[in-house]
Parts: structure tokens; C-alpha cells; sequence
């Protein structure tokens, strides 16, 4: 009787750890590449250089002469973005260089179609164009341990 009972017992423990891994890996943010989270205008997004120059002045990779630019650099912790938020124009340009500082991280503006790895101490260079006004959660987009539910920024574009 007690082999049954301790059977039953491990076969219970089993599916409800699957349960909770399979719940675990659910939370992570979607790709934003699926076509139900639309907006935003992503204008590349790959490898950055070391160096990552916060002067706000436009450059040739600016889609236009005229549109503002704003560069920010923006440092990916357990379990924080630093600065915790950006503001910008509606409009705007925004150059983002986000480098994580201890295990790899993910950064996601879902909105603006925004998600990239950021591997430990590799910064990665994020373009897009804030097209819309409002609030939008920056997010982790890869587990990144206990805290990783509230790991979150944010970016507000005024109007």
C-alpha cells in the first residue's frame, strides 16, 4: 500500500512542476514580430559599436535631416533598466545603445515593434520612430531570474 501511495505522490509532484514551468515560460513577451502587435516604425536594430555618444545630434542614419534625434544609453540589471525612464517626441528618432551588465537580458517595446537579446556586456544599438503618443512598458524579454516579472522601464512620447 505505501508504494502506491508514494507513487501517486511522486506523479502528482511531476505534473504540477511541468504545470508551473509551462506557466513560467508563457509570461515571457511575444515577438514582436508577430503581426498582431503592429505599430511603430523599427528602423535597424543589430550590433552597436563600444562607444555610444549621448549628444542628441542627428546623424546620416536619421531617416531625415529634419527629424530630431534622441540618443540615449540605457543599462540592462537585475532586475532594472537604467535610466528607469525616457521620454521623447512624438516623432522623434530614437537611438537607443542597451548594454546588460550581468546575464543576458532582453529589451522590448512591443509597440514599437522592439525586441532584441542583449548577451552580458554586448551593447546592442535599438533605432525606431516614436510615431505614437503615450506610456509604453519597456520590458525584459528574456528570463533573467526571480525578479524578471518586474524588471520594466518606461517610455513616455509626448505629443
Amino acid at each position: 500500500m505505501m508504494k502506491k501511495e508514494m507513487m501517486f505522490f511522486w506523479t502528482a509532484f511531476i505534473a504540477l512542476l511541468v504545470l508551473f514551468f509551462s506557466g513560467c515560460t508563457a509570461s515571457i513577451a511575444p515577438n514582436p514580430d508577430d503581426s498582431a502587435l503592429g505599430g511603430g516604425t523599427p528602423v535597424n536594430q543589430g550590433q552597436a559599436d563600444a562607444a555610444s555618444p549621448d549628444d542628441g545630434t542627428a546623424d546620416s542614419a536619421a531617416p531625415d535631416a529634419t527629424t530630431p534625434v534622441k540618443q540615449f544609453s540605457v543599462e540592462a540589471k537585475q532586475f532594472e533598466f537604467v535610466p528607469g525612464t525616457l521620454i521623447v517626441n512624438k516623432g522623434d528618432f530614437v537611438k537607443l545603445t542597451v548594454t546588460s551588465t550581468d546575464v543576458e537580458h532582453g529589451f522590448a517595446i512591443p509597440e514599437f515593434g522592439v525586441n532584441v537579446k542583449l548577451p552580458p556586456n554586448e551593447p546592442q544599438q535599438v533605432e525606431f520612430i516614436a510615431d505614437k503618443s503615450g506610456e509604453f512598458t519597456i520590458m525584459c524579454s528574456v528570463y533573467c531570474g526571480s525578479g524578471h516579472r518586474e524588471m520594466k522601464g518606461l517610455l513616455i512620447v509626448n505629443e
